[in-house]
């Protein structure tokens, strides 16, 4: 199995993770639903989303893969790590959802139900993230190698 299929799956198993867990959101529903679509359809694409705009992504000079490698909370609510008109552009121009504001939906959704979660569900999303930026480390460095 490709990466890019794992770190689509790995997105697929966060989303409905929040989705099981909070079913009465249905903006989490929506974007559990749009990505599950996208990993059916071109798990690439998806796999490079994440990479290009969320992996790589700097907030204030820091990356996001450093705040999650510390677990900065603090950090990643106070700093949000995808402006709407930036998700709205990229969504738009790699067709990833239906809503251009789905992607951005879950992060914030996810952040406001942050307090909701127990310590175990929190560490559960912290190691989904994990794996998706070991993922996407691999990824990279089979591009690089090229």
């Amino acid at each position: 199995m490709s990466n890019y299929k794992k770190i689509a799956i790995q997105l697929v198993n966060l989303v409905t993770t929040i989705s099981n867990r909070f079913p009465d959101d249905k903006k989490i529903s929506l974007a559990k639903t749009a990505i599950e679509t996208l990993k059916n359809h071109n798990t690439r694409t998806l796999a490079t989303f994440y990479i290009s705009q969320i992996y790589l992504r700097k907030v204030n000079g820091i990356m996001f893969k450093d705040i999650i490698a510390k677990r900065d909370l603090n950090f990643f609510l106070e700093n949000n790590i995808l402006k709407e008109k930036e998700i709205k552009i990229i969504s738009k121009n790699v067709s990833i959802l239906k809503d251009e504001n789905e992607m951005d939906t879950f992060v914030e959704n996810l952040m406001s139900h942050w307090s909701e979660l127990t310590d175990e569900e929190q560490e559960s999303v912290w190691v989904y993230f994990d794996v998706l930026n070991l993922l996407s480390e691999k990824i990279i460095r089979e591009n690089m190698n090229l």
